[in-house]
């Protein structure tokens, strides 16, 4: 659709700003929709402390808030609020509040949006797999588990699901997708289940749903359960059908006959890498041996830029995998070096990449001005991690 992609930013930082202010606990929903052909409606919803009835329309004016009290304890004017209504109304459209003391707010804006008829949209594979499948899902939020469902449902799932832990029938669910918070809980005998589950020829495919704040501390404990997989939230379609499509061609493969598996790896098994992963980390690190665990590459490990230059003059590598911020020496002074060394003692040139947690113009050029060959932004998914390494690694 086409629109002010600037306005409509605004606004709704604005509103989720607002929100997060003003919810101590619960949960904070964004949802867009379309009302008609060129109508979209944009809502945030949160469980804070609402607003009295008799207090709603005024807090659209300049410098207000519900209560004098409020600014004191949760500081700020009110003024977001403000601008966001005469954005929404620069936009020829309209804004509205509702709410109830003690319960939560939801505020939403209507804006024309015409379809933009020149945008493309992505030709994501539907899984024909999922079909009937029978699924569970597990989380104690409710608007986790009806998003999911939701999904689910679309792609002609049968979907169950649950706000509490109860161990399955392994004959009647094929995928099980359960909330970090839940999981966690369990207690040693339920996670005995899962782990037997999970390690079970016939029992389900079992995902962990992980908290994005404490992603890179859960992954190790989801590889001690042995489980199939995990997201972190908030899932999305993309991941969903991603997922589920690589689950879909697993189950062919296993279809084949161990003979027809045997000439096939023949034919196309993977060379395996050498590769030099640079970073001071131990999350970051930890994130990449465990999506490169079940892989055919080797990795060193180096913590800062001095170990690399050093590992680097004993040992052949396939591919660098660089950060850029480091203790000792950075990223772009150990490429440089290695850049030398590989002139001086007549070496190939390894291929670097170059991880970024600020992807912008200035520091990917520092980066390729530095020799690296390309760059990466962190946090990096599992998807562009093994396309870089097929792309790149010698």
């Amino acid at each position: 659709r086409t629109g002010d992609p600037a306005r409509l930013r605004q606004i709704i930082l604005n509103l989720i700003s607002n929100a997060i202010k003003f919810t101590k606990e619960g949960h904070i929903l964004l949802m867009v929709r379309a009302t008609d052909a060129e109508e979209v409606q944009i809502s945030v919803t949160d469980t804070g402390i609402g607003i009295p009835e008799d207090k709603q329309q005024a807090i659209f004016a300049s410098f207000t808030q519900a209560d004098s009290s409020t600014t004191r304890k949760f500081g700020g004017t009110g003024l977001g609020l403000t601008i966001s209504k005469r954005l929404v109304e620069m936009m020829n459209g309209s804004i509205r509040v509702e709410s109830e003391e003690g319960v939560g707010s939801t505020f939403s804006f209507t804006v024309k949006l015409p379809v933009n008829e020149s945008a493309t949209r992505d030709n994501l594979p539907m899984p024909g797999f999922l079909k009937d499948k029978n699924i569970l899902v597990l989380d104690s939020n409710q608007h986790n588990r009806t998003k999911i469902c939701n999904l689910l449902s679309s792609f002609g799932a049968e979907c169950v699901e649950s706000e509490e832990f109860n161990m399955w029938d392994e004959s009647r669910y094929q995928y099980v997708f359960m909330d970090h918070k839940i999981l966690f809980a369990c207690d040693d005998g339920e996670t005995e289940q899962i782990r037997q589950s999970s390690q079970s020829d016939s029992g389900p495919v079992i995902i962990a749903m992980l908290d994005p704040v404490t992603f890179h501390q859960q992954i190790q404990r989801i590889n001690e359960l042995g489980l199939s997989g995990y997201f972190s939230k908030p899932i999305k379609q993309s991941e969903l059908l991603h997922v589920f499509s690589s689950k879909d061609q697993q189950k062919e493969e296993s279809q084949l006959s161990k003979d027809q598996i045997d000439a096939e790896t023949d034919e196309t098994s993977v060379e395996e890498k050498h590769i030099l992963l640079v970073e001071d980390n131990e999350d970051n690190r930890l994130l990449v041996r465990t999506y490169l665990k079940k892989s055919p590459y080797i990795i060193d490990e180096a913590e800062n830029g001095k170990i690399a230059v050093d590992m680097y003059r004993n040992n052949s590598y396939n591919l660098i995998l660089m950060d850029v911020q480091m203790p000792v020496m950075d990223g772009h002074e150990a490429t440089r070096v290695i850049r030398v060394l590989e002139v001086e003692n007549g070496r190939p040139t390894t291929p670097i990449i170059a991880l970024t947690a600020h992807a912008i113009k200035e520091e990917i050029d520092k980066c390729l001005a530095a020799g690296c060959d390309t760059h990466v932004g962190k946090p990096i998914k599992k998807a562009t991690l093994i396309g870089i390494i097929e792309d790149y690694a010698t």
